[in-house]
């Protein structure tokens, strides 16, 4: 569930996006993510999800690489990535590499594709807010400027996060992470 509004940006008014407030009560207690240095790819420090439910915000600063952002659902060599492309100005999430249905090619070759929406970043910043749960992940970019979701299907150890960058240095700014509870056990859940 989203809330949208109107917002003005420099080039004119856009519509924009934003995860509904009653989700925050879903939430479990909030682990503040360390300042991070990449090049390349690292795992993600201070955040190890046991599930793959849980509410992710960062902002990652990226003037010094030509890619970056993250891997998410890592494990048994797969993953998802959620990237920006500094050169084509282009948010993306690649899910080509995350399931291992690869010998199925009526589901195979529509799933394992790359989508991608335009995206400006202001200062080489990039926001993301993601929601991951079980099989769907939804990136809201810049304060809801652009959103994104897809459906995946990792397996039970796919829950690693990982930061990467390409080209050069990408720092993680700031970060907060969540744990999330099940809407069916929620205390503020009426049957």
């Amino acid at each position: 569930p989203r809330t949208i509004s109107l917002k003005t940006f420099p080039d004119g008014i856009r519509l924009v996006q934003h995860p509904v407030d009653e989700l925050k009560t879903l939430r479990r207690e909030p682990t503040l993510l360390p300042h991070q240095r990449c090049s390349g790819v690292q795992p993600l420090s201070g955040f190890q999800p046991e599930r793959n439910t849980y509410e992710l915000e960062c902002t990652l600063h990226l003037k010094q690489s030509m890619k970056a952002g993250l891997h998410l659902l890592v494990g048994d060599n797969r993953k998802l990535v959620i990237g920006y492309d500094i050169q084509k100005k282009q948010l993306y999430i690649d899910r080509t590499h995350c399931t291992d249905a690869v010998n199925d090619s009526l589901f195979y070759r529509p799933f394992a594709v790359t989508m991608q929406a335009p995206l400006l970043l202001s200062g080489g910043e990039l926001r993301l807010h993601i929601f991951v749960d079980q099989s769907s992940v939804e990136v809201f970019a810049n304060d809801g400027e652009r959103v994104m979701s897809v459906l995946t299907y990792p397996g039970e150890e796919q829950k690693g996060i990982e930061l990467f960058s390409e080209g050069g240095v990408a720092e993680l700014m700031r970060g907060t992470a969540w744990v999330l509870t099940s809407i069916h056990s929620s205390p503020n859940t009426k049957p």
